[in-house]
């Protein structure tokens, strides 16, 4: 029996890519890739100690990864940089003694990180952009699909399908274009020293501040940096983790509205599940489909949620140049806020392949959508708008009661609005609806051009 426990965000949930972007192995190799980085450029600034032997093996050595082992080093030296500074050395002992020379362990960690940010950023807005194409879609084959809309979850005016989708696909429209942009303007932390002075490489460089400053540039250029933070600690702001945090929160806020007007969709009956013969509701009861991605999109955006709260009070409990709680607090919210909203995403997907409208009728509901038609109509001819007001309360009041359209419109006669004749016009969904198939054709169009100028990658699978 297995006696370990199970990351269920990691293995449930989360799409493959968005995993590998934070597999260990890749952090290694990352910090393998920084040190060789860092000693091919200090070499060619003039540092004479680093011979091209060793950076020949480390070259070689980039991919010797052995996990097992750095576990070990660290378990006995209590420090990860330390244990990964050793291990790469028994690899490439050539340049075991010119290994992280003049950097400080947060070189390894914060450039890493931000190498990791971008990527995951990136992967987030591909995600997300396929989402989009697919609710594109949806809405284009709903876009004259009748329906109610909702305000305090009563029934307002009529809608179709497709132009509520497109409510859903402007929001994340606007996540993808938040994501891209952050992602390209992304700074590297660079090579700052201990406490973001450079003292030690103006040290080994013997006072030659534009060597310093070249070889911080040069360090971020061979990672596609072209922006550098002029000043760090020992670490860079973390408001830049907040940032990058609520960027992701935004993305989660779009991903739980959808999700959660699914789940209100499907309850009223304006959704419904697709055919499928394996899918269970229920344990219990045989009859049951529960809307469950869309319950799950929920849970996983509550949690991004919370951890946007955890990045918030992380920045602002820092410490001077820097404390390890920082260090504790980011080995677990970086991960798991890509991971939540990239499981979140895959699900968002999924919802949009597993939904389509019900054949409900609405019909019963249209004297009482009328009612502001009728409003404007009256009004328009000259009547007093407060007053036809309450005399159109007083005719719906009686629908209401009696559900009988004659009664209805016989009321709006008595009540001296407009004929009842004329007042069957108003009574017409179509005419209801105002421009939502006009607007929802317009926004489609702008919004494809948007998406197909996107890269979309579809989120792969993962547990269930």
């Amino acid at each position: 029996m297995r006696r370990c426990s199970v990351d269920w965000l990691a293995e449930r949930y989360a799409p493959e890519r968005m995993r590998e972007v934070f597999s260990l192995e890749r952090r290694i190799m990352l910090w393998r890739k920084l040190w060789l980085a860092l000693a091919r450029h200090q070499k060619r600034l003039g540092l004479c100690v680093i011979t091209d032997e060793a950076l020949a093996q480390m070259k070689a050595a980039l991919n010797k990864i052995d996990t097992e082992r750095i576990q070990e080093l660290e378990e006995r030296l209590r420090h990860d940089v330390m244990a990964n500074i050793e291990a790469f050395g028994e690899v490439a002992p050539a340049a075991h003694a010119i290994l992280h020379l003049g950097a400080t362990s947060y070189f390894l960690v914060d450039n890493a990180d931000l190498i990791n940010i971008r990527e995951a950023l990136r992967l987030l807005a591909a995600y997300t952009t396929h989402l989009c194409r697919l609710l594109l879609n949806w809405a284009q084959r709903h876009k004259n699909s009748f329906c109610l809309s909702y305000t305090h979850l009563q029934p307002a005016q009529p809608t179709t399908h497709g132009r509520r989708a497109c409510l859903w696909l402007q929001d994340f429209l606007s996540d993808i274009k938040r994501l891209g942009k952050l992602a390209e303007d992304l700074p590297f932390r660079g090579v700052k020293g201990a406490v973001g002075t450079q003292a030690s490489y103006m040290i080994l460089f013997d006072g030659n501040a534009k060597k310093a400053e070249e070889l911080d540039k040069a360090v971020a250029a061979d990672f596609g940096f072209s922006n550098v933070m002029a000043l760090t600690s020992q670490i860079y702001t973390r408001k830049l983790d907040l940032e990058v945090a609520q960027a992701v929160c935004q993305l989660a806020v779009s991903a739980h509205k959808f999700a959660q007007d699914i789940r209100l969709l499907t309850g009223l009956g304006d959704l419904r599940h697709k055919t499928s013969r394996t899918q269970v509701g229920s344990s219990a009861m045989p009859h049951k489909r529960n809307p469950v991605d869309a319950e799950r999109v929920c849970a996983l955006c509550r949690y991004v949620f919370a951890l946007e709260g955890y990045v918030r009070e992380t920045a602002s409990h820092n410490w001077l140049e820097r404390s390890l709680d920082d260090s504790a607090a980011r080995r677990l919210y970086i991960e798991r806020l890509f991971l939540a909203a990239g499981s979140a995403v895959r699900y968002c997907c999924r919802i949009v392949d597993e939904f389509e409208p019900s054949e409900r009728d609405i019909s019963e509901f249209v004297p009482l959508l009328a009612t502001e038609g009728l409003l404007m109509e009256a009004s328009r001819r000259g009547g007093d708008r407060q007053k036809l007001h309450e005399a159109l309360r007083r005719a719906a009041a009686v629908y209401q009661q009696s559900k009988n359209l004659n009664a209805f419109l016989e009321q709006v006669e008595k009540e001296g609005i407009m004929r009842k004749e004329e007042a069957r016009r108003f009574l017409n969904v179509e005419l209801l609806s105002g421009r939502a198939v006009e607007q929802c054709e317009r926004f489609l169009r702008e919004a494809e051009k948007v998406i197909n100028a996107q890269e979309a990658v579809a989120p792969e699978t993962a547990g269930v």
